[in-house]
């Protein structure tokens, strides 16, 4: 499964809500992309931004959604109200096993 992650601050003429209303337009299009899982959105009050994540099935999946999202008209309002991308990147999730393990000095 591949996370696509967009880190973010929004135009400073947005309310939260208005931000979120954006947000529900635009899981229209993402909804309807190939290799769609889901999608998490949060804000970090740390770095005073919002991280949105979404998670594909594929690479391609999630680039060829990508390169389609900024002209969407149910993303127009959404892409409008970013105000500064900080990061943007496509991660591999990877599954970890558990497993005992036995630390020796």
């Amino acid at each position: 499964m591949i996370v696509e992650q967009v880190k973010f601050t929004v135009s400073p003429k947005l309310t939260t809500e208005e931000l979120l209303q954006a947000k529900r337009l635009s899981d229209v299009f993402l909804k309807n992309q190939s290799g769609f899982r889901y999608r998490e959105f949060n804000y970090c009050d740390d770095e005073q931004c919002w991280i949105d994540r979404v998670y594909w099935g594929s690479l391609d999946e999630a680039k060829s959604a990508a390169d389609g999202f900024p002209n969407a008209p149910e993303c127009t309002a959404f892409m409008g109200a970013i105000g500064n991308v900080i990061s943007f990147e496509h991660i591999d999730e990877v599954k970890l096993e558990k497993r005992d393990a036995t630390i020796t000095p």
